[in-house]
This record gives C-alpha cells, sequence and structure tokens, in this order.
C-alpha cells in the first residue's frame, strides 16, 4: 500500500494518516542514505518510534514512549514486522503522526 492522504506539516516535516504508518517508513528508508533516519512522533510529540538506517540492508529502531527500547540490526524483513507490532502499542488511538528526519543516531 502506497501512503496517501500526506499533509505537510512544516519545514521536511508531515503529517501522516496512523494507517499510513509502516508503508511511508519503508518508501522512505529505502532513500535514505547510512545514517540517516525517519522519526515518527504522536500528535502531540510525546511518544517516538525513530528508525535509522545503519548498513544498506540493516536497521535500528529507537522506542520512546510506552516502551523505552533499541533494536539494532534488523534486516527489512524484521523492521516491517517489528514496525507493525510498535504502530499497535505506541500509537493505539493516534490518528495523525508526526513524521521528520533525522541525521544521527
Amino acid at each position: 500500500a502506497s501512503p496517501k492522504n500526506i499533509t505537510p506539516c512544516a519545514e521536511r516535516s508531515l503529517m501522516i494518516n496512523c494507517d499510513d504508518f509502516t508503508a511511508f517508513v519503508l518508501k522512505y528508508l529505502k532513500n535514505y542514505q547510512i545514517g540517516q533516519g525517519l522519526e515518527v512522533l504522536t500528535y502531540k510529540g510525546d511518544r517516538s518510534v525513530a528508525i535509522y538506517r545503519t548498513a544498506p540492508d540493516s536497521y535500528l529502531v529507537v522506542e520512546k514512549g510506552f516502551v523505552q527500547a533499541q533494536y539494532a540490526d534488523l534486516a527489512l524483513d524484521k523492521l516491517k514486522k517489528l514496525l507493525k507490532t510498535l504502530e499497535r502499542r505506541e500509537f493505539p488511538r493516534s490518528h495523525k503522526l508526526r513524521t521528520r528526519p533525522v541525521e544521527k543516531f
């Protein structure tokens, strides 16, 4: 599924529908260089999930919300499964999510 209903929020930031979370992250991470990442936050900004590209086929996920955790060296298939789990855990009642690119991890 391709991301839909994407609304510009601020410079280089986007608001997305929660339903598009996994597809949006996977689409954008493919274009990122090693060391770059994407942070996805609740509308209020009190919980977040940051995903960084650490190698051509490896990703790091940092969860800051109900659970504080890091998941390192994830392949694309494991990342996709983890993102679905994190969506349910960190954004259970969210309809809109903020996204912004991040550089360092």
